[in-house]
């Protein structure tokens, strides 16, 4: 019975990629229950073989396991076997290089003959290093044997050696990866999901594997910079796409651009004459456009400060949110989605200063705007409905219904690289600067289509009904998922750069993660003690910072679905916050009037 107790079970699973594809010779694998992410990683690695570094740090140790047998060889045998290895390569090199080097009594006028020679010689080398190494790891064991009483600390010390070359190597992975069975993250070992999901192990199970970005963005951990300047809550905060601007929208009806680098403030936009309830960045960081309380449009340049081309006059009541046209679309940046109290949504020619398409269907204030990748524009609103519309003309497509309650927020699968266009941080850097507009349209469309490598671009709504809903709306009307469990309104939801969640904040208190496929619930994160505004993504989709009424913001990490860092500083209300694109600043505002940013 104890024997069966210790014994090891197996599973008879397989390894796949989200798309449903099995890695070249991946089969199926006959995988112990007590088998870690790190194992699961050095299998996939070696299943892809695309983990090139890791690759080189394994080849790595086998050499140099390798020198030690041969330091180990007696005098005579090395020299013997290296003097046999350099002159059979040398041999071998020159005959493939048809140089007229000719040992005594052979004749090899014959390519084939050159060719057989060669094959000999490397079958040799090759046997004679096998027969090397298993000589050496026998005597190795029987060493073994002999000395282990007597080399107790040496064995320790070895042992420390390995385990921090596998640490080692486990760190050098190129792109890990996360493992999931039925949704469910592997976090620990494959057994503790099988029990969480009641899974037999007389079934066969699909690992999926799941690429995680290749760089780790660092949680911020202080306040950096309290900057003064606007004279009322800071209603709108915003990092640009190259994310080397930052600006603010302010119920002091001005517009503020800060310098990120010197943490200072840089210019001062005054042309409002209410509030500005929201910014919105232009996707190639040149412009910033903003809307304010009493219906207006403004443009501006953030290097200078100045208001740019004519006020855009059209909107009976307040602006609720703006949204311009993808890079990839348009290089030229030149037209904006607003979406208002009044019911309407006016696409704007900045450059004309007029609006082109009025898109009205809403028979209540319209919440939230999207401009889709492939030239649709999607609208929620208080009509309890989200509607589908063709950008180039302004004809609708679809509604969606289904919300109980006024539709608050939405976001897209495709958020991240839409906002971003084709400035990749991770690759690009401030290089976009002296690339033409052509190339960066390409670069664009190449990060666009990879985001929706796994399908269309999907859409997720929150409600005052509590509730959200996952759609593909550019496809059909069809609820993919219905996604319930926060016990207040749902104020704002957003998708993680690499589209794999969904984290949603709620009055209730908490925010809660959903799976971005699926939308089955992930975790609910608590620990804020009011009401949650805002949420933002870091660049790498690790970490989550959300902002409160409580006057906090929290750093989460969805690895651990736990607390990361608690940022307390703000004196009131936290409105707003945003993570730069690349990752190394946190930006917050609120009602007491200060901006504040946080780094590492």
């Amino acid at each position: 019975m104890g024997e069966d107790d210790s014994r090891v079970h197996t599973v008879l699973g397989r390894l796949v990629s989200e798309t449903g594809e099995v890695p070249e010779g991946g089969g199926l694998l006959d995988l112990p229950t007590d088998i870690t992410t790190q194992k699961l990683q050095l299998i996939l690695n070696t299943l892809l073989q695309k983990r090139l570094l890791s690759g080189m740090r394994f080849a790595l140790r086998k050499v140099n396991a390798a020198v030690e047998i041969w330091v180990q060889i007696p005098d005579w045998g090395t020299g013997l076997v290296f003097h046999m290895l350099v002159v059979s390569v040398i041999f071998s090199f020159l005959l493939l290089n048809n140089m007229d080097v000719r040992p005594p009594n052979m004749l090899y006028s014959s390519l084939a003959l050159r060719i057989i020679i060669i094959i000999i010689i490397i079958i040799i080398i090759i046997i004679i290093i096998i027969i090397i190494i298993d000589d050496d790891d026998d005597d190795d064991d029987d060493d073994d044997d002999d000395d282990d009483d007597d080399d107790d600390d040496d064995d320790d010390d070895d042992d420390d050696d390995d385990d921090d070359d596998d640490i080692f190597l486990f760190q050098d992975l190129a792109a890990p990866d996360r493992f999931f069975v039925n949704d469910c993250e592997i976090t620990t070992s494959l057994e503790d999901v099988l029990k969480q999901e009641n899974i037999s192990t007389e079934k066969l199970i699909d690992i999926v594997y799941r690429e995680e970005a290749v760089f780790r963005v660092r949680a911020v951990t202080r306040c950096t910079s309290s900057l003064p300047g606007h004279s009322e809550a800071v209603i709108s905060v915003s990092f640009s796409p190259d994310g080397q601007h930052l600006a603010s929208g302010s119920g002091d009806t001005t517009v503020r651009f800060w310098d990120i680098h010197t943490q200072t403030p840089q210019h001062v936009g005054t042309g409002h004459k209410h509030w500005v309830l929201c910014i919105a960045w232009s996707p190639d960081g040149k412009r910033l456009a903003s809307g304010c309380k009493n219906g207006r449009v403004l443009i501006w340049d953030p290097n200078t400060g100045q208001q740019v081309g004519r006020e855009l006059m059209g909107h009976k009541q307040w602006i609720t949110a703006l949204s311009w046209e993808p890079y990839h679309s348009n290089p030229e940046c030149r037209k904006l989605a607003s979406a208002s109290k009044d019911g309407d949504v006016k696409i704007w020619d900045v450059v004309l200063g007029q609006a082109s398409i009025t898109l009205a269907g809403h028979t209540k204030s319209v919440t939230s705007v999207k401009w889709g990748g492939t030239g649709l524009i999607y609208t929620g609103s208080q009509d309890r409905t989200i509607k589908v519309w063709r950008a180039a003309d302004g004809v609708l497509c679809r509604t969606l219904d289904g919300h109980a309650h006024w539709v608050n927020t939405l976001a897209l699968s495709t958020d991240y690289v839409l906002r971003t266009g084709p400035f990749n941080p991770v690759k690009l850097g401030a290089a976009h600067k002296s690339i033409d507009k052509t190339t960066l349209q390409q670069l664009a469309k190449e990060r666009y289509d990879e985001a929706c490598k796994k399908g269309t671009e999907r859409l997720v709504s929150g409600s005052d009904d509590f509730t959200m809903f996952l759609w593909t709306p550019e496809v059909n009307k069809k609820l993919i998922a219905r996604m319930t469990g926060h016990q207040q309104l749902v104020n704002d939801v957003k998708f993680s750069p690499d589209t794999h969640i969904i984290a949603s904040a709620s009055f209730d208190k908490s925010v809660k993660l959903w799976d971005g496929l699926t939308g089955k619930f992930i975790a609910s994160l608590r620990g804020h003690v009011q009401a949650v505004y805002q949420v933002a993504w870091s660049a790498d989709s690790r970490l989550l910072v959300s902002g409160s009424s409580d006057s906090t913001l929290k750093v989460w990490s969805t690895k651990t679905k736990k607390l990361e860092i608690d940022l307390p500083g703000h004196a009131d209300e936290v409105y707003a916050v945003d993570w730069s694109p690349e990752g190394a600043r946190v930006a917050s505002g609120g009602k007491d009037k200060v901006l504040r940013l946080w780094q590492y």
